[in-house]
């Protein structure tokens, strides 16, 4: 901040706390040596308390003009060859009539006249300068001018194009705009301001009430008004600038860059439009200005200033989330909720308003033209300039251009480079990381080659057809990276992490293992222990443990993931809040649900607040607390957690989402728990279907939902046939997903069990039944007792007396163990 800004305003915030009647003597004594000064601080306090001038242009000039003015009646107004009709506003100089132009054509125009007690010469210059500079431009999103001159009573006037418009919010507004025909409107401004620019003119007061709208054939067409402070780039800056007075701003305030608020910053460029540009579709977005905490705020120019130049601009999507009630009112003016729509603004909507309302012009858009074809490009599903084009991004956005047969493969391209995407967030756009990002940007480039070079190659049409899968695009580069990366570690972690992310969310555990587990050698080889990629591989490993059953281990290495990534990255960074919900799972096994609760109990609030409440993390942890509550059989309160999170999850990630999948499977259940089978079989078929569409029919999710649907078809006697067609169809399944010592294929076949005995099928129960025994019998799991005691009364009812007895004695043995066991825990 320069000295002189940061003066005015300290002196301006003293001054304003006092009493208007004390606030001459203050000034008298802190400004005795600095007239010029007291006199900016008297300006700005006359300003102090009006908050409607921060959104309409205060003057540009002090207006104490002499003599007559322009009036507010129309007979006042004499300009030949016009007839005035109608006053239609006021301006900072000059007041705008609508009027019917009658030679040499007759048409309707808006005629501009500027008040006599400003026809000194500045003025003069100002207003030429206008409508010269409207003059020069033709695009069909900037009103054009007509003509100019002078009224025989002696006022400047000069006649332009009359746009019979609302301004551009109240329009997007009216008319239920989405997010995204509200970025389209932008990029017609854009073009037009580009074109202003290359004509050597900036405009330094956009601001919604300078872009008007008007329905053109059915369409919205934008059009810029009022150049009243426009500024030639080709006049001398002395000559440019002398109609305001020194240090008065030019523009309105709530709008204008912090180049235009403080002068000691410099003059203004093309960026300075830009910022403004970027102003008015942040409001446009999310209903307010960025200085506005609230849709209905007026902040004190005071306010305004320092906004402009201490604060950071706040994200679209966080402004959003902190507007609460306004923000869900404005996502319903966007034909929208609330939670879509910040889902809509994270990631490049975020980054590219991030940049256009850069503090730093530097770090902004070069001109209008480059913003308006960013946003064309994110409308289009491309890559945007506002994030630097690492591998994953790029391949992201190929994947959701080119959905269809070619989707898949690109999705899984998208799924091998997200870890290193995800390990450059935090610190590339920090000058004291540098070198981090620049040691990430070579990582990206070994990635790229390795596509191109590699397993691209490998995935040619020629060779595998255009029908190539997630699975055989992730065993193409499993094979292809094997000594690949051998001289790059780092590259070598990055890579094997996001093969074991990819092959574990596939359900194919022992490949995920092997390559975690070797990314997790090499790191703790080649990286600290705070590297981001170090953390992902372990945090990862810790995960694919647990998938894999080997629960113990998993706790192990998912507390010293969480105790290093708060210390590395914070409480409230993403990955530490991923690392913490996988400890939580792990836990959840573990005989004491207290472990398991106390992390979701803190962790979940964390992820809400820093996440959001539908982001997929914070919906995991609701996941996890509707089960410890069914654990605790308190199915009243899971059932209401599952159904705030379902709902959240299906408006945001969509109904078939693995999240939306697997929340709707809970629901279900606890439907035939109240006794409502028969809608529990309609979710249950519906949400089956769409699983195997989405991840596959032997996917571990889809496997869930067809134990459910077979659950619920028990219920009715008549579909008993259907029910265990299903049964056996899912002992084949599990059999072939899961190893023979997977604790998850012992809950298949313990579920699979319950419908043979329910369904009558005593010979298919009693074999399964012990091979559930032989597989947990040593553990002594509730899932063995459970087992030996369904035995016990299946001897019983088939008249072995001696059998029945064993079965007891077995499952006594193993009561005593599992008691033994959970004592030396407590």
């Amino acid at each position: 901040m320069s000295a002189s800004f940061e003066r005015l305003r300290d002196l301006f915030d003293a001054a304003s706390e006092l009493a208007p009647s004390e606030r001459e003597a203050f000034l008298a004594v802190e400004c005795r040596s600095d007239p010029a000064l007291m006199d900016e601080v008297r300006r700005l306090l006359v300003h102090d308390g009006q908050p409607r001038e921060i959104f309409d242009a205060p003057p540009a000039i002090d207006i104490t003009g002499e003599g007559s003015d322009v009036g507010d009646t129309l007979d006042a107004i004499d300009v030949p060859g016009y007839e005035v009709q109608r006053k239609l506003g006021a301006g900072g100089f000059g007041v705008v009539f609508a009027a019917q132009q009658l030679q040499p054509v007759r048409r309707q125009v808006a005629l501009k006249v500027i008040r006599v007690g400003f026809a000194a010469p500045t003025v003069h210059q100002r207003f030429a300068i206008e409508c010269d500079a409207l003059a020069r431009l033709e695009h069909p999103s900037i009103a054009r001018v007509f003509d100019a001159g002078t009224t025989p009573s002696g006022h400047l006037f000069c006649t332009m194009e009359l746009v019979d418009g609302v301004t551009i919010c109240d329009y997007a507004n009216e008319h239920g705009l989405s997010a995204a025909e509200r970025i389209a409107l932008m990029v017609p401004v854009c073009e037009a301001m580009q074109h202003a620019h290359q004509r050597g003119i900036l405009h330094r007061d956009l601001k919604p009430s300078n872009i008007l709208v008007t329905d053109t054939l059915g369409s919205p067409v934008p059009k810029i008004i009022d150049f009243g402070i426009a500024k030639m780039r080709d006049v001398d800056d002395a000559e440019a600038s002398s109609p305001t007075l020194s240090g008065e701003f030019v523009g309105t305030p709530i709008y204008m860059s912090p180049e235009q608020a403080d002068p000691d910053l410099g003059d203004v460029d093309t960026r300075s439009d830009v910022y403004s540009l970027g102003v008015v579709l942040y409001e446009l977005l999310t209903g307010t200005a960025p200085a506005q905490s609230t849709r209905t705020a007026r902040p004190s120019l005071a306010s305004v200033l320092t906004s402009l130049r201490e604060h950071e601009t706040p994200l679209v999507s966080k402004r959003l989330r902190d507007l609460g009630e306004d923000g869900e009112f404005h996502a319903q003016r966007c034909g929208t909720t609330h939670d879509a729509l910040i889902r809509y603004a994270v990631g490049d909507l975020d980054r590219m308003l991030a940049m256009a309302v850069e503090k730093e012009r530097s770090r902004r858009y070069e001109s209008p033209q480059q913003f308006g074809a960013d946003l064309e490009r994110f409308l289009r599903n491309e890559p945007v300039l506002a994030q630097s084009p690492t591998t994953s991004y790029v391949l992201r956005k190929f994947a959701r251009r080119h959905r269809g047969k070619l989707a898949l493969a690109a999705t899984a391209l998208v799924l091998l480079v997200t870890g290193a995407t995800l390990t450059t967030v935090g610190f590339v756009s920090e000058a004291k990381q540098r070198r981090r990002a620049e040691g990430e940007a070579r990582i990206s480039g070994e990635i790229v080659q390795f596509f191109n070079d590699d397993l691209l190659a490998a995935l040619a049409p020629e060779a595998m057809g255009i029908d190539v899968t997630v699975r055989e695009t992730l065993d193409a580069a499993s094979t292809k990276i094997e000594g690949r990366f051998d001289e790059l570690p780092d590259v070598d972690v990055a890579l094997r992490t996001t093969l074991g992310a990819s092959y574990r969310s596939l359900g194919v555990v022992e490949e995920s293992i092997h390559h975690l587990k070797r990314a997790c050698d090499v790191a703790e080889q080649h990286l600290s222990r705070e590297d981001v990629r170090r953390l992902r591989a372990f945090r990862e490993y810790g995960a694919a443990l647990y998938t894999a059953g080997r629960y113990d281990e998993s706790e192990t290495v998912l507390r010293t993931v969480l105790e290093d990534s708060e210390r590395a990255l914070g409480g409230s960074h993403e990955d530490t809040i991923a690392a913490a919900f996988h400890l939580a799972s792990a836990c959840s096994e573990d005989p004491d649900p207290s472990k398991s609760l106390a992390l979701v109990e803190q962790w979940l609030p964390v992820s809400r607040a820093e996440l959001g409440p539908a982001h997929v993390q914070t919906l995991q942890f609701s996941f996890g607390l509707g089960h410890i509550h069914l654990a605790e059989n308190k199915p009243q309160e899971a059932l209401a957690v599952f159904e705030e999170a379902h709902e959240r999850s299906r408006e945001a990630l969509g109904a078939t989402h693995r999240m939306t999948l697997m929340l709707t499977n809970q629901l279900a259940r606890l439907r035939i728990q109240l006794g409502e089978s028969s809608i529990a079989e309609k979710m249950f078929r519906k949400a089956w279907t769409e699983s195997i569409e989405r991840l596959g029919a032997t996917h571990p999710t889809t496997l869930n939902l067809r134990t459910g649907l077979a659950e619920a078809l028990v219920a009715d006697p008549t579909h008993h046939a259907e029910a265990i067609e299903h049964y056996d169809a899912l002992l084949a399944a599990s059999s072939t997903v899961f190893r023979a010592d997977h604790p998850t294929l012992h809950d298949f076949w313990t579920v699979i069990a319950r419908g043979y005995l329910r369904t009558g099928q005593a010979t298919r129960a009693r074999a399964l039944l012990e091979r559930v025994v032989e597989a947990t019998e040593e553990s002594s799991t509730p899932k063995a007792l459970w087992a030996m005691k369904h035995l016990r009364q299946l001897a019983e009812e088939s008249g072995d007396k001696a059998g029945a007895d064993a079965w007891q004695a077995r499952h006594d043995r193993a009561a005593e163990r599992l008691r033994s066991a959970e004592e030396h825990h407590r």
